[in-house]
């Protein structure tokens, strides 16, 4: 009787860490799209410094991630805005 009881309560608890990662998955696509639309097209950076390229593209990279798409679109907003890009800060932004 304990090993139902205790085996319905691990089914419970599954069921509710599940739905809770379909609802945080969902969430997190939403905002992914959101942010992906408003994204501007990279600048032509062949000129611009290689450290200045790299933290643009990696932020560019964040900012189309599933995980870091709120985080990388401020880093690129910021980004634009210090280094003169700013058409594309005002995308981002």
């Amino acid at each position: 009787m304990k090993t139902k009881r205790a085996l319905v309560i691990v089914i419970l608890i599954l069921l509710v860490a599940l739905g809770g990662g379909v609802a945080w998955w969902q969430s997190s696509a939403s905002i992914q799209n959101i942010v992906t639309q408003s994204l501007p097209a990279l600048p032509e950076l062949r000129d611009a410094p290689a450290t200045m390229r790299e933290q643009i593209t990696a932020a560019d990279q964040r900012a189309r991630s599933l995980s870091g798409a709120q985080k990388g679109l401020a880093d690129l907003a910021q980004l634009y805005h210090s280094n003169g890009y700013l058409e594309e800060a005002m995308r981002c932004y």
